[in-house]
């Protein structure tokens, strides 16, 4: 079994080397995306340096600016994030009160063994799903 690296991550997903970015601080993180329909969502896929865990970051799936949203559709969108969060323990839905963006963060630890390329798409899908879902989910009042 591989170690679940950034570029072995990279690898299984076919990304190109130019993907891979690193942070002020040297954590290295693969940026890729997908499309559904109308819709373009980014990923960001962060190997913390163990080969048991992963994190996957969906940022700005969508936005509800305070200043921009209504009251009652605020606590709907809030809701709804805390509901999905309730019921899907995987998935840690956020929210960003200063610019309004909404992002799902999904952090996977394989005690006792490292991510394989099967449970990281496993991983990959069940994140692509929930996004999608939560994308419609605020679409619809």
């Amino acid at each position: 079994m591989t170690a679940a690296s950034v570029e072995v991550i990279a690898r299984w997903l076919g990304a190109p080397e130019e993907a891979i970015a690193q942070s002020a601080g040297g954590e290295r993180y693969l940026v890729a995306g997908w499309e559904s329909g109308t819709d373009t969502f980014r990923l960001i896929v962060r190997s913390l340096n163990e080969p048991d865990r992963i994190v996957l970051v969906a940022p700005a799936i969508a936005k509800a600016s305070p200043s921009d949203t209504p009251p009652e559709r605020l606590l709907e969108i809030l809701t709804a994030l805390a509901e999905a969060s309730y019921e899907d323990p995987l998935c840690a839905w956020g929210y960003d009160p200063t610019e309004g963006e909404i992002r799902l963060t999904v952090a996977q630890i394989s005690l006792n063994a490292e991510l394989s390329e099967d449970m990281f798409w496993s991983l990959l899908n069940h994140t692509k799903a929930s996004v999608e879902a939560m994308a419609a989910r605020l679409r619809c009042p």
